[in-house]
C-alpha cells in the first residue's frame, strides 16, 4: 500500500511530495519482476509472514488476519495482558499519541475471553446518518467483508483528502 501511495505521490502537487516519498521508501522494499530494486533502511516487516512461520493458535480460527491474530495473542501472553491492561500514552510512558488519550487495549470479555480490540476504536464513519451508519455496521458485522475494513477505510480517507 506504501508503494501505491507513493507512486499516487509521483504525480502528486503536495507541496512536502518529495519528504513523504522519501519517508516511504525508508520503509519499504520495491521489486521489478521478483528482483529487488529498492530496498529502505528501516524497511517494515511483514508480520503475517513471521505468524505463518512461528505461531500458531486454535483462537485464530484458521486466520492469518491481525484481527484474529491480536486477540489470540493478548489471550495466550501474560507479558502483553500486563503491558495493555493499562494506558500506554501520556506524561507517564513518555509516549505521545494524536490518536489515543487513556486508552487501554486489553480487557476480558464476559466471555473470559480477550475482547476484540479493535471493537473498542472509535467509530469511522461520524458524518454518515444513523440510519446508513446501521447499514454499515451490519456490513462490517459480516466477517468476509469485515476483512476489507481497512481497505474501505483507507479509500474513504483518501476520497475526502
Amino acid at each position: 500500500m506504501l508503494n501505491h501511495i507513493r507512486v499516487q505521490l509521483l504525480d502528486s502537487e503536495a507541496a512536502n511530495k518529495d519528504e513523504l516519498i522519501t519517508f516511504i521508501e525508508t520503509l519499504t522494499v520495491r521489486k521489478v519482476d521478483n528482483k529487488i530494486v529498492h530496498q529502505g533502511d528501516r524497511c517494515m516487516v511483514d508480520l503475517c509472514e513471521l505468524v505463518k512461520k512461528y505461531y500458531y493458535s486454535p483462537l485464530m480460527g484458521g486466520s492469518n488476519s491481525i484481527k484474529r491474530v491480536l486477540p489470540s495473542v493478548l489471550q495466550e501472553s501474560a507479558f502483553l495482558r500486563e503491558k495493555y491492561s493499562k494506558p500506554i500514552y501520556g506524561i507517564p510512558t513518555g509516549i505521545k499519541s494524536h490518536n489515543f488519550k487513556d486508552k487501554v487495549w486489553f480487557k476480558f470479555g464476559a466471555d473470559g475471553l480477550v475482547a476484540d480490540p479493535y471493537k473498542s476504536l472509535d467509530p469511522i464513519f461520524t458524518d454518515v446518518d444513523p440510519s446508513p451508519m446501521e447499514l454499515v455496521e451490519r456490513i462490517f458485522a459480516d466477517e468476509e467483508i469485515k476483512e476489507g475494513a481497512a481497505s474501505t477505510a483507507y479509500a474513504r480517507m483518501h476520497s475526502l483528502g
